[in-house]
């Protein structure tokens, strides 16, 4: 996914942010729902590069990878997100059946140990996309 990552970046010429969008755990599923604000959260601090790079986020026929169907764990669910490393922290924190990770709250990911922007914001999508099904 890295590899698609620079590609993707190198294609409109601008290779070197490829660090922030990897440093902040961002897949090419979750790029695709990245905000103006989450591209400064990043350290896409200058305007007219976010822009830019939001034209382009526009262009991307990239499904969001969230699933569309209520699976049967929570390790089902983190394996089909690709988050796999977050299963001992989530189950620790008492999260371990699919209606619990629903109550999870933007601020209760970092609180229990998800540090990435695009971690975050995967398992947000994800939860919102749960609570609708």
């Amino acid at each position: 996914d890295q590899e698609v990552l620079v590609n993707w970046l190198n294609s409109f010429h601008m290779l070197d942010l490829a660090q922030l969008f990897i440093d902040a755990g961002y897949d090419m599923a979750t790029i695709t729902k990245m905000t103006p604000e989450d591209l400064n959260a990043i350290g896409i601090t200058k305007p007219a590069v976010r822009k830019k790079v939001k034209v382009e986020i526009n262009k991307l026929k990239v499904p969001d990878g969230v699933p569309n169907f209520i699976p049967g764990s929570v390790y089902d669910w983190l394996t089909i997100l690709n988050l796999c490393q977050y299963e001992e922290t989530l189950l620790g924190q008492g999260y371990k059946d699919i209606n619990s990770v629903m109550q999870i709250t933007w601020e209760d990911l970092e609180d229990i140990g998800v540090k990435k922007l695009g971690h975050q914001k995967k398992l947000m999508l994800a939860i919102n996309r749960l609570k609708k099904l």
